[in-house]
């Protein structure tokens, strides 16, 4: 038994060639489903309309459904990257 490296290069792992489309549908996935999401809720929840704004200090009207979009669609992705198998988050 030794602690030395194997160079032995059949171990390695062969670079995935479909990975980047995978990332790229699994980004987009991630941001269908929390934009719908967080567009069902204002509806449902909030009994209000996909136009719905809130004040902010200084900035007077922030539109709520793209600053709730944006967490949620990360939720997803984390959810979607796991079953994809994808790595966009280390493991």
């Amino acid at each position: 038994m030794s602690n030395v490296p194997s160079t032995d290069n059949s171990s390695e792992s062969t670079q995935d060639s479909t990975l980047g489309t995978r990332r790229l549908v699994a980004f987009i996935i991630s941001i269908v489903l929390g934009t719908a999401t967080i567009g069902i809720g204002e509806i449902v929840l909030l009994h209000t309309n996909l136009a719905a704004a809130f004040p902010i200090a200084f900035i007077p009207e922030v539109p709520l459904l793209p600053l709730a979009s944006i967490p949620m669609s990360f939720f997803f992705l984390i959810w979607i990257d796991y079953f994809m198998g994808t790595k966009i988050v280390v493991d």
